[in-house]
């Protein structure tokens, strides 16, 4: 999950916009395919918040823009300058996996505005919030046209509601909505089956680990230089190595708060174990507890923040994610990120019954968020992975040994690793408590 990014924000698969004024203002907006593409891409990808699941604001991982943006059912009739504003969003048909992103031309009828933010949001027939990340923040608009892009979301087969939106003065306004059908893609010569998934919340056990941990599962023949490795063979955590709280430091127990304003739960140390059966064990509880704010959830966390970080390399987790109905329950994510710069990539989180990867960093002060989901939720025992070239800036997802998508990034900060297991008031509940996010190792290796 990600962590405050500079501003105070929090990504984690959702943003929190800045504080700003201005007027209305009419917006046309189209989507333009993305050139990333991935062989196994995904699904509609989380929506935007202050930056990723990064504890929110996308992190909001904070209040989730895209839930309020929804509140607004009916076409904005709102009067700019004595006129009316409208928009209008294009084209009306994509393809399942393929990324897209959101062109957004706003212009107003006279003189000048500055809006708090700026996008284009999507919704599923159960009004899922499925936003297009990369939402503008602090937008001067004035007579002449001004163009914002989002980041880039891939979406399941489907039809959906598609809709320009902005933010004034604390109050979300919706423009016109209109019908987006998302094709499925033609059929491949040959597809690999990925692991299947537990049906029940009881996990099964992993599959059998590779020979060695030289190298990543997407490229076992390659050469690295492996620079941590944690099978959690142990009977206890590696208190030089791992946080069992955030910010609580190695060795220390105790209780912190979310790194996500949208998450219900506090982090328990007691929550975060490894008992000897040869997994790292996070459990959810449903039991309230209190972190400067009340909760009434309980989850856990653990992170590598003040022994281990790196800048670009490969980065892998053998995870159990825990099932709900095929979906992914609750909050369970791994990621790595830089809790000072708020550069972040989440490698896999279940957001909303989904399974999704997302990118998170800054630029001229701006917050720049892109994802894509796995076609279906991976649930169960998968590896997940990333490779992260900062020189090309990307970042290169990989699902059981698989491509999944990649996605722009710009951060060069080091990343340190952080799991956790948590809960938002969008999240799939899960059937039982605890609910328990297992790993059966971690593994990282030097950029080439």
């Amino acid at each position: 999950m990600p962590s405050p990014p500079p501003s105070g924000r929090r990504h984690k698969g959702v943003w929190v916009a800045a504080t700003v004024v201005g007027l209305a203002l009419a917006v046309s907006a189209w989507l333009t395919a993305s050139h990333f593409t991935g062989a196994t891409a995904s699904s509609a990808a989380m929506g935007n918040v202050d930056g990723l699941r990064s504890q929110t604001a996308a992190t909001d991982h904070g209040a989730h823009l895209g839930r309020q943006a929804a509140a607004g059912s009916t076409p904005l009739r709102a009067p700019v300058n004595g006129g009316i504003a409208s928009a209008k969003v294009t084209p009306a048909t994509g393809t399942a996996g393929v990324p897209l992103s959101a062109t957004l031309t706003v212009h107003t009828t006279s003189g000048c505005v500055t809006v708090q933010v700026l996008s284009v949001g999507v919704r599923n027939a159960n009004n899922t919030n499925l936003d297009f990340p990369g939402a503008a923040y602090g937008k001067r608009i004035c007579t002449g046209q001004v163009t914002h892009v989002t980041g880039t979301e891939t979406f399941a087969a489907g039809t959906y509601t598609m809709f320009g939106y902005y933010k004034l003065n604390g109050v979300f306004h919706n423009f016109t909505r209109q019908t987006l059908v998302i094709s499925s893609p033609s059929p491949s010569p040959s597809s690999s089956s990925s692991p299947s998934s537990s049906p029940s919340s009881s996990p099964s056990p992993p599959p059998p680990p590779l020979p060695s941990a030289s190298a990543p599962t997407w490229n076992p023949g390659g050469t690295y230089t492996p620079i941590l490795d944690d099978e959690f063979n142990g009977s206890t955590i590696r208190a030089g190595l791992w946080e069992t709280c955030f910010n609580c430091r190695p060795g220390v127990t105790g209780m912190s708060a979310p790194v996500n304003s949208l998450e219900q739960a506090c982090y328990a140390s007691a929550n975060v174990s490894e008992p000897g059966d040869g997994y790292l064990h996070m459990d959810l509880a449903s039991r309230p507890s209190t972190c400067g704010s009340s909760q009434p959830y309980t989850g856990s966390e653990l992170d590598s923040k003040w022994a281990f970080s790196s800048a670009g390399g490969s980065f892998e987790a053998r995870i159990f994610v825990p099932p709900a109905s095929g979906q992914a329950a609750a909050w369970p994510a791994w990621w790595i990120t830089n809790t000072t710069t708020g550069d972040e990539i989440d490698i896999v989180e279940g957001l909303s019954g989904r399974t999704a990867a997302h990118t998170h960093w800054y630029a001229g002060g701006q917050l720049q968020s892109h994802g894509c989901n796995s076609a279906a939720p991976d649930v169960g025992w998968h590896d997940f992975g990333v490779s992260v070239n900062t020189s090309a800036g990307t970042a290169t997802f990989y699902y059981d040994g698989t491509l999944l998508c990649q996605l722009p990034y710009g951060g060069t900060s080091p990343l340190h690793l952080a799991f956790d297991n948590s809960i938002g008031a969008s999240s799939v509940r899960p059937s039982s408590f605890p609910d328990g996010m297992l790993v059966d190792w971690v593994r990282a290796w030097s950029q080439p």
